[in-house]
């Protein structure tokens, strides 16, 4: 998929009105950054070491695919459109 491919249609957020891809750009950079900040936190309880190789590369990883599959099993937005337009 291109991003050029993309439609843009916003869609409430919970309190926010914006493009869903845009909403998961953020949320996956915010967790990015969450992770890189454990992980040090982490680090530095084990006396600057890893507790176990790849530890650095497998905590961003997984916490991106406990989000993704958070918000695939919850949903922020609910397909209700159809239902309002039925005349």
């Amino acid at each position: 998929m291109y991003i050029s491919e993309l439609q843009y249609h916003s869609e409430v957020i919970g309190i926010f009105y914006l493009d869903p891809f845009l909403f998961s750009t953020i949320v996956g950079a915010l967790v990015l950054i969450w992770s890189s900040d454990f992980y040090q936190w982490m680090k530095a309880r084990n006396g600057g070491h890893a507790h176990f190789p790849f530890e650095k590369v497998l905590v961003p990883v997984v916490a991106l695919l406990l989000a993704s599959a958070y918000f695939y099993y919850y949903p922020l937005c609910q397909e209700t459109g159809a239902d309002l337009y039925n005349f």
